[in-house]
């Protein structure tokens, strides 16, 4: 009987300690942290890290669709960009003389005006109208810096297009100019624009619809970047 009790026993603590490993294990994988996408700020500073000083204040609004900076400090830049398939160009620099064409991109949307200027309606319109068109995927956005007016058209991106509260559009904003809001009359304008358009009024259609989005559409803003050097070169 005594033989029997220590066998008894013995099989009791066997039991106790695998319960006790099994709990342990369990509660190791709890504790592991699970694999995820980085935070956005988290991608975005990765995404400036690998453009470097080449391509300024780099940052991507539609992941492989639309992405944003101020202009390239030299032709290493833009190289970079058509290495990662950046195939047309929004432009809203005065007097740019960039040939888009030699650099390799299709096509080129030029809305020149100035950082303590408001854009234009029309060039709201317009600038909707391009990058909501999938046929110019991948877009690219520039201005001097990559602060004024590219962060203005990229905040009306995200509440046209996105449907982002104006607010929130206006936040991630400021993160690209070191916590400070856009300017007074940027944010004013958006104010404007937001009281006449309800957010997401240019949302993309899904695709293999015929149209770019549910906003008006633009039918000049296509352009090819070499139909765009004789008239650079008259403007000059």
């Amino acid at each position: 009987m005594t033989e029997q009790r220590f066998v008894a026993a013995g099989l009791q603590s066997c039991a106790s300690q695998r319960r006790l490993i099994a709990l342990v294990l369990v509660a190791g994988a709890i504790s592991l942290p699970l694999p995820c996408r980085p935070p956005a700020r988290a991608r975005r500073q990765g995404a400036k890290a690998a453009a470097g000083e080449a391509v300024p204040n780099y940052g991507v609004v539609w992941e492989n669709r639309l992405t944003r900076s101020g202009q390239p400090r030299s032709e290493e830049g833009w190289t970079w960009l058509r290495r990662r398939r950046v195939k047309s160009v929004v432009s809203f620099r005065v007097g740019d003389d960039v040939d888009y064409a030699r650099l390799g991109f299709e096509h080129v949307l030029l809305l020149p005006f100035k950082a303590r200027d408001e854009p234009k309606d029309g060039y709201a319109e317009e600038f909707l109208a391009f990058v909501g068109d999938r046929r110019n995927w991948p877009v690219h956005i520039v201005c001097k810096s990559g602060r004024d007016r590219t962060g203005v058209m990229a905040a009306l991106v995200r509440y046209a297009i996105d449907g982002w509260p104006l607010e929130r559009a206006l936040a991630e904003a400021r993160s690209y100019r070191e916590g400070e809001d856009l300017t007074r009359h940027h944010v004013a304008w958006l104010r404007r624009w937001a009281a006449d358009h309800a957010p997401g009024s240019y949302r993309l259609a899904p695709p293999g619809d015929r149209s770019s989005s549910t906003g008006p559409r633009c039918t000049g803003a296509l352009v090819t970047a070499r139909a765009m050097l004789p008239q650079l070169a008259q403007a000059g």
